[in-house]
């Protein structure tokens, strides 16, 4: 049998963090700078092109 040297510290379960809480230290977690801002851009652009070419869509009007 293997000895673990951390085999005499009891094992306490932890409080469990809620959901709302949890989310929010992920938030300021931005590994690709910028690039929500890149997507939101090329969006635009791709909004603008099928504005100037298909004209406004009637359906998105009427929300």
């Amino acid at each position: 049998m293997a000895n673990n040297a951390n085999s005499h510290i009891p094992q306490l379960p932890r409080p469990r963090m809620p959901l709302s809480q949890r989310a929010k230290i992920f938030i300021p977690f931005d590994p690709l700078k910028g690039y929500q801002e890149a997507l939101r851009e090329k969006e635009r652009e791709a909004e603008q092109r099928h504005y100037e070419l298909v004209g406004p869509d009637e359906n998105l009007e009427s929300c």
